[in-house]
């Protein structure tokens, strides 16, 4: 059976009818929105370094081939450049059997598959290979909980686990005056914290997680009903919305029952600043200079939403 748009929040506030979700999540999503999002909230900074400074490493064991876990990332067309050659081919003979290469094409299939037409038209509204990447990632994760990282990362032949049963491992970007740092990096008393959030890549998470389901949902409303001023790459599918996410389920009543954890990147990735994919400037995966909507967004989502007479999202 196919998972429909409510399905995704039915372990959030489930007493309450859809019109009510969507217009409390609306307004918790705002109040908290990502920093590198189109609205920013000095209080979701601190609240994610406070999350993160209170958090523990997730535990390393040797991978095995009997590992629960699998291991997927995405690659938007079936042919890839000579450049990222590398990390594909060694992934897959590492993993094996538990490592998959998704493209755009094999992504849809898997959406339309798993999930009603309302998510499957927000996967289609995606604009970007990163945005589509974004998004299924979300989708395949909730479905089956794994391990995905970016495409231009290489999992240190090390397995994550836990013991718990729902549960979510992310690692942050930390920018300590004005310098960027890529992990959880403490403030000393003499720094300031400019930012501070979560990133959606590397992510080991628990299938069925409410967390993904949340982001999900809210990823599916806003590319279907959403603000156009508040459509971007990174706030509506990439790091904002599991960072925002993220605060937003943490701080609902009664939700505590997923437990987080860092991943601590040292640990989990290969760290070598020869391996990682850099963008030409004008390089058309660049997700940077294609961040907000494109002139045909509105057209083409009017469209869908006529289609199956979708243009009424709330029950």
């Amino acid at each position: 059976m196919k998972i429909s748009f409510d399905d995704l929040l039915s372990q959030i506030l489930p007493a309450i009818n859809m019109k009510e979700k969507v217009e409390f999540l609306n307004t918790a999503f705002l109040e908290c929105r990502d920093p590198r999002g189109d609205v920013g909230n000095p209080n979701h900074t601190r609240y994610i370094y406070n999350l993160l400074y209170d958090s523990e490493p997730i535990g390393i064991k040797a991978f095995d081939s009997n590992s629960k876990f699998n291991f997927f990332q995405y690659w938007d067309q079936k042919k890839y450049p000579k450049k990222i050659e590398y990390f594909i081919d060694r992934n897959r003979s590492a993993y094996k059997e538990k490592y998959s290469l998704y493209d755009y094409e094999s992504a849809k299939n898997y959406i339309n598959q798993n999930f009603e037409k309302r998510i499957t038209y927000a996967f289609n509204l995606c604009w970007h290979p990163a945005m589509r990447s974004d998004f299924f990632r979300i989708a395949k994760l909730f479905i089956e909980g794994g391990f995905y990282c970016d495409i231009d990362d290489l999992p240190n032949l090390m397995e994550s686990y836990t013991k718990d049963v729902n549960f979510i491992a992310l690692s942050a970007i930390t920018e300590i005056n004005s310098r960027m740092y890529r992990g959880f990096h403490l403030v000393d008393g003499s720094s300031v914290l400019d930012n501070c959030y979560l990133t959606n890549s590397p992510i080991l998470v628990s299938k069925r997680n409410p967390i993904i389901g949340l982001c999900l949902f809210k990823a599916t409303f806003d590319l279907l009903y959403g603000q156009e001023n508040l459509i971007s790459i990174h706030g509506t599918t990439g790091p904002g919305l599991i960072s925002t996410g993220i605060q937003v389920y943490y701080t609902l009543p009664n939700n505590k029952n997923v437990k987080f954890y860092t991943i601590d990147l040292n640990k989990v990735l290969i760290l070598e600043p020869i391996f990682e994919y850099t963008y030409d400037s004008n390089d058309v995966l660049n997700w940077r200079i294609k961040n907000t909507l494109p002139s045909d967004f509105i057209a083409k989502r009017n469209n869908f939403l006529s289609e199956d007479d979708l243009a009424k999202p709330l029950g």
